[in-house]
């Protein structure tokens, strides 16, 4: 009896999944949509918070631990906004799914008796292509497709943390073979990280299609395989979904994949294919931040006009983009990803911070003031930031605020120009000769560069 309410309260459970279904999607999408919004300078701090300290005192120590914790950060930076927007196209197309079967179970409910192929009338060879099926059918169908992109979206998930996972490991393992050795594990460096490299590449390749190197029946490719996969299942956590993985990819058709692949590279194709401006008159992108180019995100009344949530904003900006007033209020956001920048321009150290406060709100202050050149046309404006805490229309921001006279300035065009005195981003340079495994030994085959954004011109217009 027991096992009969079991199986009763399981079939229950089965039909009205799709209740759990799309809260789970509801509170999943409002995280992607939001949340990373929210933590993104967060996010992108990982990328660049250990960047610095590949520079080493003595080019002949071995590589610091730190740097190989910043390599991880940097790795799990990118693998975030991957699964990030991987996450929000899957659980957007369960919306459009879900929302698609509630319509046909509408439809049904007011068209119970489903296709009436007499009453179309349609010749014999149009009528070949009505459905055969029942309309429930279709609606079955249709909740199968949507109970299918939703586990995807979970597969994806934890397969994206997997690699992650696996490239921690690798980063790990080299970069103690490089920090315990010193220089005399070059060979053995090199040899591991290819082994490593190789060997996740052939496992995470044999998931995404679906297990294609299990079907290989040769023993002298299988029997070592075997070994090595049942050894990576286990460090990248794969056998906490394998059960639910082999249960999708057991039961998909063969032309479903081949489909969506095809789909896919044409969806590359016309991505990359698609630029028809050569030779046409195009109106520029917002991504050109020139002296000629008015964008959004540079005015703060119009961020405000377009209730966006501006709190992770990268972009220096201005009040507005007409100042009939005798002054414009500058605004600099602060952001983590410019503090080991900041840093390091300014000599800033931990044992200075951890002092006064105010002596290190100071010494911040003086940073950004000697960091960033402030421009208005050809004129070089004193700066002197404070502090300012942008709070209002569930917007929080920490920026860095001037405000700049104009009384002297005719009407008409102006441009405001803020140029970052300070590098934040490293190269190696090509014709370096001595290397060491992963790392290079050189201090000088470094090259410290500045990013595209690095010069942000901000047009506006006097009128009083």
């Amino acid at each position: 009896m027991k096992a009969i309410n079991d199986n009763k309260w399981f079939e229950k459970l089965r039909v009205n999944s799709w209740e759990v279904e799309i809260l789970i999607v509801a509170v999943i999408l409002a995280f992607l949509f939001n949340v990373p919004d929210l933590i993104s300078d967060r996010l992108a701090a990982l990328d660049v918070s250990n960047h610095f300290d590949f520079r080493r005192s003595n080019p002949n120590e071995p590589v610091p631990f730190w740097f190989m914790l910043g390599l991880i950060k940097m790795v799990l930076y990118i693998l975030l906004q991957i699964c990030f927007f991987v996450s929000k196209v899957t659980f957007c197309s369960y919306v459009f799914f879900r929302g698609f079967w509630v319509a046909a179970i509408g439809l049904s409910s007011v068209f119970s008796k489903g296709i009436d192929a007499k009453r179309l009338n349609y010749s014999s060879h149009f009528n070949k292509l009505l459905p055969r099926d029942s309309f429930d059918n279709f609606i079955l169908n249709l909740d199968n497709i949507c109970s299918a992109i939703f586990s995807l979206g979970f597969l994806i998930a934890f397969y994206v943390s997997s690699m992650i996972i696996y490239l921690c490991f690798l980063i790990l393992a080299i970069g103690s073979i490089e920090y315990l050795s010193g220089n005399a594990s070059d060979l053995i460096a090199n040899i591991v990280s290819i082994v490593l490299l190789v060997t996740g590449i052939i496992f995470f390749l044999d998931i995404l299609f679906f297990g294609i190197l299990k079907k290989v029946k040769w023993k002298v490719f299988s029997y070592p395989y075997s070994k090595l996969y049942k050894f990576l299942r286990i460090i990248t956590l794969f056998f906490m979904y394998e059960s639910v993985y082999y249960l999708f990819i057991s039961n998909i058709r063969r032309r479903h994949i081949f489909i969506f692949w095809l789909i896919f590279a044409l969806f590359i194709t016309a991505t990359i294919f698609s630029d028809k401006s050569d030779g046409y008159l195009t109106f520029p992108s917002n991504t050109l931040k020139t002296k000629s180019f008015m964008s959004q995100d540079h005015y703060e009344d119009r961020l405000l006009a377009s209730a966006v949530n501006f709190s992770s904003t990268d972009y220096p900006f201005i009040n507005s983009e007409i100042i009939s007033e005798s002054y414009l209020k500058l605004y600099i956001p602060f952001h983590p990803v410019i503090h080991s920048s900041l840093d390091s321009a300014c000599g800033i150290t931990s044992k200075i911070l951890a002092g006064d406060q105010n002596i290190g709100k100071e010494i911040l202050l003086n940073c950004i003031n000697s960091q960033y050149a402030i421009y208005i046309d050809t004129d070089t404006i004193v700066n002197d930031f404070i502090f300012y805490d942008y709070s209002g229309n569930d917007i929080s921001l920490s920026a860095f605020f001037m405000p700049i006279l104009v009384n002297d300035y005719e009407e008409g065009k102006h441009v405001v120009t803020v140029e970052k005195l300070f590098y934040e981003h490293y190269d190696y340079i090509e014709d370096s000769t001595e290397q060491s495994g992963w790392f290079t030994d050189d201090e000088d085959e470094v090259k410290l560069t500045k990013y595209s954004d690095s010069l942000i011109h901000i047009p506006f217009y006097i009128y009083r």
